[in-house]
């Protein structure tokens, strides 16, 4: 089984702030379509412990959409733990617009489905498909950086 990563985001800030450097491995900067495609970078100097950051920038142009993303083994029974931090600038509403997204996802990219029937009126006896978890947004530093964590059952 496969856990696949992603961290969605709009995000307008300087572009002193970014350094046109490659991401690290696995890393990959996907947008749907070319004519909404954000600036992707990543500043291995950047984060709050200067030891990397991913960066999403949008300028001035609205309806960019992007993410970073990556594909983590995971092994099945087990407990995990997602934790990231996020700093944005120039938006109204960090959560809606910087989201931190878990998809659960077999060997060949397919949606898994949960150990345990379902025991809903409507899908009695059914295994459910899994669904996206999105950590919480928890505390934010003096800084503006702000932890999203939990901990997820295989």
């Amino acid at each position: 089984m496969k856990l696949c990563i992603t961290f969605l985001a709009l995000l307008a800030s300087s572009a002193a702030m970014a350094a046109e450097t490659t991401a690290p491995d696995g890393w990959t900067a996907v947008s749907p379509r070319a004519e909404i495609r954000p600036d992707f970078s990543y500043n291995p100097e950047g984060g709050p412990n200067h030891q990397g950051s991913f960066i999403i920038e949008s300028g001035p142009r609205e309806g960019l959409f992007g993410r970073w993303a990556k594909t983590f083994p995971v092994k099945g029974g087990e407990h995990y733990r997602f934790s990231v931090l996020r700093k944005m600038t120039g938006v109204d509403s960090p959560r809606r617009a910087g989201v931190a997204r878990v998809l659960w996802r077999d060997e060949k990219g397919r949606v898994v489905q949960h150990d345990d029937p379902s025991t809903a009126s409507y899908a009695t006896g059914q295994k459910p498909n899994s669904e996206p978890e999105y950590p919480m947004d928890g505390a934010t530093d003096s800084h503006g950086w702000t932890t999203l964590s939990d901990v997820y059952h295989v």
